[in-house]
Formats: structure tokens, C-alpha cells, sequence
């Protein structure tokens, strides 16, 4: 009993001995105070910033360790050991400030920079489950927004940079490799940095093009060495997050029951309105129609590259196949991208070249998403009486919907993309510090939509009486020509920087669109007047 009581009495003194109040003053190299610090003590989540005098309080362990970090300074490691008054002076991050991005047509360190620019850690992108690199940005950078299309497999996704600045289009010029292009046709796994340029001031190289923003993509290349060889692969699993909570057929009844009630007791004289006969009849149907029209996704990929060189050529090889159904039946998306790149350096001159191939094959359902959740329980999806084997609401006084199943069985569409992109470089290094750059581009893109339906009914207020069968092509490519004079030289302490070049960019778009209805038009003189009657066709 008395070591009982004397572990009791111990206690609560052992707990209040554990924590110190720790104070402290954080400071940079020329003894300013550093506002907004972050100071944590390690292995925790224990944390607090500095306040505008520099200074923070924290109860801490007496022998805990102490991390200050803050945006541009070498974080430091402190070890407390039971002192409660510390100051630290943060030394500027050397590594980052040197670090060179990619800005306009050439390159700076950080450290130079006065617009707003953010890098991307391109090793976070190839992480996420996408081909598309503007959705696997998706939270990594300040002040840009992105957002999917849709649900739906092949959906893209919008990018605003900073908030909507238009009432037309809101996304940024993106720059591949030196020249504008779509982000969606690079593989996030050939991404070797991205920039992000949000001001005016960092974009203002581009023109009235860039009033959105910009984003600059470098992709990988070679490297001296032995030949690498990288396989990787993915699948994922997407599923609905949440269905609407519809109404099953008795419910159905039961709401549309005491609506009628409601009304007609409200409105006593109004005797054109009576109680439908659906709400006092049991068919023994129930259809789920979200059920039926919504599935669990799948997506695959799988990619590959060879990279390799010597010490005056590299060369990049890679190819990426995606695969994705998604959670909307009928809707499915390909994708294959291909890219080759080369570097070749010889005396003064540099050669770069870099071709890039992407085909995509979309099929998007082709019912309203809306109809899905409007129709009747009451209406089953299959009909064996029906002329064409689908259910319709046309009895018992049922409002009237399409049978989105009936659409999705009889209309087919294809949407087929063939994107090129190739560009050649060349570069006359004159000294380390002048240089003259020419190079080409071209983009292409070759696309083809077909679209059939037979004749069918899936709403008996809007049939289909006739087949119909569309085909579009259309051909877009762009060509663009580049001369720069770079100037590039330090004096001391100074760096001078100078360019001035020309560019040249020709668009052209060609396209052409066809449709042909199975019916023929008969023309009749009656009693003197012309009367026209339409007859079926011969395509089916």
C-alpha cells in the first residue's frame, strides 16, 4: 500500500518535468528577424511560427530537437538539452537560388527572378494515376486551379492560372520544348521540368497569347552513358462516389400519389386534372437505372523508354499506352503516345530534334446523363412486346422520358485523333557567351468522327424514323520559324543578359462534314399544289 502511494504522489511531478517552455529568436545573416518561420520539434507534430519580431514560444521535451525552416534558407537541426532561450540565424538555401529554370526563350536562377514562377517536382507527377500532366498538377501550385471536364473517361480538364481573366477561353499557352503545344499530348513520365509562369511580367515575352498564364514543359533527353532501359506499369480502379438517392417504384407511386392529392384538394373545381393510372397499378417493375448505366472503371498503362548517348549525342526513345473504361457504360477511351528525341553537339554547333506521335480513340455515351435520373422506375429497361425490344413510358399515364438503354444499344459514334508534333533546332555557339539559335515546328492534327443510328424508338414523343450516318474529317497544323540572339555574360558580379529574335507562325484548318438521312423525299403535284411525303430509304 505505501509504494502505492508513492507512485501516486510521484506521478503527476514526473509528468509536469517532462516539458520546458522554450523561447526563442529567429534571425537571417544580416541580423533581421524572420517572419513566419516555421519551428517544430522533431519526430512531432508540436509547432508554432514566428511571430514579426522573429520570435516564437513552443513547450518542448528538454532533450527534443528543434527544426526552423522557412522558403529560401537552409533549415537547421537545433538540439534544445534543457536550455529555455535559443536564437537562430537561418542561412540562405545556396542550391535552390542557383537552381536554373526554363523562362521564355531561355534560362534563369531563382535567385534573378521577379515575376511569379513556380517549379513543378516533376518526380510527384508520374505518382498519380493519369496520362494527362495538367490533372496530376492538381493541388501542387499556388494560385492555379484545375478541374476535370467530367466524370468521364477522356474528359480534359480546364486550367485557370490565377482566376478567370476572360469570358472566352481561360487556359494558359503551353510551351513544349521551346514551342507552343498541348499539354495532354506529352506522357507525364517524359516530363523532365515544368514551369509555371503566372504574372504578366513573366509571360509578357509571349504576347497577348500568354494573358493567361504559361506553362513551360522541358521534356527528357538522353544522358551520357550506358544505354537505360525503364518499364512501368499501372492499373486503377474508379468507381462512383456517390449515387443519387432515387425514389424506388412504390415510392414512386406513393409521391406522385400524394402530389395528385394535394393538388386536387387544393383545386377542387379543376376537374381536367385526374389521378394517373400508374400510382393504383402494380406492374412488378423496379428498374434501378442508375445501376444500369453506371459501372466500376478500369485503367491501364504501360510505359517504356530506351535513353542513352555519348559524349556528343543522346537520344530518348519512349512509348506509352493507356486503356480506361470508365464508369458511364459505353464509354471508353484509348490512348498511345510515341516521342524521339536527339541531341548532337559537334564544334560550335548543337543539333536538337524532336518528333512526337499521339493517337486517341474516345467513345462517349450517347444518352443524356439527365434522362437517366428523370425516367420512371416503372419503365423497364428490356421489352419483349416492343417492336424494338426496349421499354418506353407510354402507358399508364407515365411521364414521358427516353430509355437511355435503347440509346446507348442503337447510337454509335467514334471520335479518332492523329496528333504529330516534330521540331529541329540549331544552335552556332559563337563564344560561352553568344550564341544564334534557328529552328522549325510543325504540329498536325488529323481527326475523323463517324456517327450511326438505326431507326428506333427509345421516347414515343421523339422517334427515330429514319437511320442516320454522319462522317467528319477535319485537318489542323501549324508552322513555326524561330531565329534568337542570346547574349549571356557576367562582369564580376553583374550578369548581363540580352536577346532579340524573330518568330514566324502560319495556321491552317481544313475540314469537311457529311450526312445522310435513310428516307426519300416524294414531291406531288395535288389539285394544284406541291405536297411532299417522305418514304424509307435504303441504308440501314
Amino acid at each position: 500500500m505505501l509504494l502505492i502511494l508513492l507512485f501516486a504522489f510521484m506521478t503527476p511531478f514526473g509528468t509536469l518535468a517532462q516539458t520546458i517552455q522554450l523561447t526563442g529568436l529567429v534571425t537571417d545573416a544580416a541580423n533581421e528577424p524572420i517572419i513566419g518561420a516555421s519551428v517544430v520539434e522533431k519526430g512531432t507534430t508540436n509547432g508554432v511560427i514566428t511571430d514579426f519580431d522573429g520570435n516564437f514560444a513552443l513547450s518542448v521535451s528538454p532533450k527534443a530537437t528543434i527544426i526552423i525552416s522557412y522558403v529560401g534558407y537552409a533549415t537547421q537541426e537545433v538540439p534544445v538539452n534543457g536550455k529555455t532561450n535559443i536564437r537562430v540565424t537561418l542561412k540562405e538555401d545556396t542550391e535552390m537560388l542557383d537552381e536554373v529554370v526554363v523562362v521564355g526563350y531561355g534560362t534563369m536562377k531563382k535567385s534573378d527572378m521577379t515575376g511569379a514562377i513556380s517549379s513543378v517536382d516533376v518526380d510527384d507527377l508520374v505518382k498519380r494515376t493519369t496520362t494527362n500532366p495538367a490533372e496530376a498538377l492538381q493541388g501542387k501550385i499556388a494560385g492555379v486551379n484545375i478541374m476535370k471536364a467530367g466524370g468521364n473517361a477522356g474528359a480534359g480538364v480546364q486550367v485557370k492560372i490565377r482566376g478567370v481573366k476572360t469570358f472566352g477561353d481561360n487556359q494558359p499557352l503551353y510551351i513544349i520544348d521551346g514551342f507552343p503545344g498541348d499539354i495532354e499530348n506529352v506522357n507525364p513520365q517524359d516530363i523532365q521540368s515544368m514551369e509555371v509562369l503566372k504574372d504578366g511580367a513573366a509571360a509578357a515575352i509571349y504576347g497577348s497569347v500568354a494573358a493567361n498564364g504559361v506553362i513551360i514543359v522541358t521534356t527528357k533527353n538522353g544522358k551520357k552513358g550506358d544505354m537505360k532501359i525503364d518499364f512501368s506499369t499501372y492499373v486503377s480502379f474508379t468507381s462512383v462516389a456517390k449515387k443519387l438517392e432515387l425514389l424506388n417504384a412504390e415510392e414512386y407511386k406513393s409521391v406522385h400519389k400524394q402530389m395528385y392529392q394535394n393538388y386536387m384538394n387544393q383545386y377542387p373545381d379543376d376537374t381536367e386534372v385526374t389521378m394517373p393510372a400508374f400510382v393504383n397499378k402494380n406492374t412488378g417493375i423496379d428498374t434501378d437505372w442508375q445501376d444500369a448505366m453506371l459501372r466500376g472503371g478500369v485503367s491501364q498503362n504501360y510505359m517504356f523508354s530506351i535513353r542513352g548517348g555519348s559524349e556528343n549525342a543522346q537520344y530518348s526513345l519512349s512509348y506509352n499506352h493507356a486503356d480506361e473504361k470508365g464508369i458511364f457504360l459505353g464509354n471508353n477511351y484509348r490512348q498511345d503516345n510515341a516521342r524521339l528525341k536527339l541531341h548532337m553537339s559537334k564544334y560550335i554547333f548543337d543539333i536538337d530534334a524532336n518528333i512526337a506521335f499521339k493517337f486517341t480513340d474516345s467513345k462517349q455515351p450517347e444518352y443524356s446523363i439527365k434522362e437517366m435520373y428523370m425516367i420512371s422506375p416503372l419503365v423497364p429497361i428490356y421489352d419483349d412486346t416492343r417492336e424494338y425490344g426496349f421499354g418506353l413510358s407510354d402507358f399508364d399515364d407515365l411521364p414521358s422520358n427516353r430509355n437511355v438503354m435503347a440509346d446507348q444499344h442503337y447510337e454509335k459514334s467514334t471520335d479518332k485523333k492523329y496528333h504529330t508534333t516534330a521540331n529541329v533546332a540549331l544552335t552556332m555557339n559563337f563564344t560561352p557567351w553568344l550564341n544564334f539559335k534557328t529552328s522549325y515546328a510543325y504540329r498536325g492534327e488529323h481527326q475523323r468522327q463517324t456517327y450511326h443510328t438505326p431507326a428506333y424508338v427509345a421516347d414515343p414523343k421523339a422517334k427515330r424514323d429514319y437511320p442516320y450516318h454522319s462522317e467528319t474529317t477535319g485537318y489542323w497544323e501549324e508552322h513555326v520559324w524561330e531565329n534568337v540572339l542570346s547574349f549571356n555574360k557576367t562582369f564580376g558580379k553583374h550578369n548581363v543578359n540580352a536577346m532579340a529574335g524573330t518568330s514566324m507562325t502560319a495556321r491552317k484548318y481544313t475540314w469537311n462534314s457529311v450526312g445522310v438521312e435513310g428516307k426519300t423525299t416524294v414531291y406531288k403535284v395535288e389539285d394544284g399544289k406541291l405536297v411532299t411525303s417522305e418514304i424509307p430509304g435504303r441504308i440501314s
